[in-house]
């Protein structure tokens, strides 16, 4: 896809199997509708280089995830991306995903279920501006790990947490990296 001056999407209902790069580096896209978007298979990279992403609302995709794929680098080098909207999602059956949020020093809101279902290395370190709020959301969406099994959580030295917060996710299994208490 040749989007290098494409700004703003919206469809028409359509499914869109195996989307994975669609969007890659289309770095002047500012929005984009996927309400009426119905994906399946692997989304990775869907978004990644989309720099010029300030909200990306994904919730209408909840019924959809489970069939996913691939997910891994899906938000990446959206540096301008503030708030991301996962409600409902499902990827249980996916583990491990990898580099979501690398490359967005803007990120302030991820918008999650009360649980998280899948397994992953949660790496919010490039994301210095994330609220106490979307962080308190993390940590306590965080699943229990399967015995035997660790995952880590790597916050950005701004990020502030409390002791509390990592108690709770070290009993459920992770690990929590970087980060300062209040």
């Amino acid at each position: 896809l040749d989007c290098i001056f494409l700004k703003n999407v919206q469809f028409e209902e359509m499914v869109l199997t195996n989307p994975t790069e669609a969007f890659k580096n289309c770095a002047s896209l500012e929005a984009i509708d996927c309400s009426k978007i119905t994906p399946s298979g692997s989304v990775a990279n869907m978004f990644f280089g989309c720099s010029s992403l300030v909200i990306l609302d994904l919730s209408s995709w909840a019924s959809q995830s489970p069939t996913f794929t691939g997910v891994n680098g899906l938000f990446r080098y959206c540096g301008m991306l503030k708030t991301v909207n996962l409600s409902g999602w499902d990827l249980s059956h996916l583990t491990p995903i990898y580099d979501w949020f690398d490359g967005n020093p803007l990120l302030e809101d991820v918008i999650l279920n009360d649980t998280i279902l899948f397994s992953a290395t949660f790496k919010v370190s490039a994301c210095p501006n994330l609220t106490p709020e979307s962080l308190s959301a993390i940590f306590k969406a965080l699943p229990t790990l399967a015995e035997g099994k660790t995952c880590t959580i790597t916050l950005h030295a701004n990020h502030k947490i409390l002791q509390s917060q990592v108690d709770s996710a070290n009993a459920k299994g992770w690990t929590v990296a970087g980060g300062t208490g209040v």
